[in-house]
Parts: structure tokens; sequence; C-alpha cells
């Protein structure tokens, strides 16, 4: 069961379902570069502890993965691949088939 905030109607990304017992675990590496120019194709919602962003880079796709941490956010990333190989891998994120 998802658990939602309580100002949950003011939320404007993708909340996350729990992950499924027999999910995929997803290698998170360090974040390559932080002055790279990343599109953000999609999002999960800012309110929940781990953000998860679909981002892209010249003809690459990949899933970085902020961690709140205090004042300081720990941020990772899957590794750069083809647009259908990333984008099916955010679809079992986004069921709860991957983590």
């Amino acid at each position: 069961m998802t658990v939602l905030p309580l100002d949950y109607e003011h939320c404007i990304g993708i909340h996350l379902p729990e992950p499924c017992p027999d999910r995929t675990v997803i290698h998170w590496y360090p974040t390559y570069s932080p002055y790279e120019r990343v599109r953000v194709r999609a999002y999960t919602c800012h309110c929940a502890p781990l953000i998860y962003e679909l981002c892209q880079i010249g003809g690459q796709r990949f899933i970085r993965r902020t961690r709140k941490n205090g004042r300081t956010p720990i941020r990772e990333e899957t590794f750069r691949g083809s647009t259908l190989r990333t984008q099916l891998l955010w679809d079992s994120l986004l069921t709860g088939n991957a983590r």
C-alpha cells in the first residue's frame, strides 16, 4: 500500500507503489557529472524521500535517483543506454517491479 502525504491533492508528481517482493534490483552509480545539461523527461513526486527522474542527454537516457539526506541530497544514476531499454526500466520502476 502506498503511503501518501496529507496534502496529496497538492502533489504534482507520480507516487510509486510499494515494491513487489520479486522486483528487479537496479544498480546505481555516482552521478557522472553535475555540470551536464540534462533534460528531465518525467519525475516522481518530490514529497517522497526518494525522487526518481527519467533523464536524457544527447541520444541516451538514464534514471537519476535523489535521496534526501539532511541538507545534502545524494544523487545516483543508472547506466546510460538506449531510449527503449531505459523506458522499460522506468516503467518497471513506476509499477513497483524494480527498485
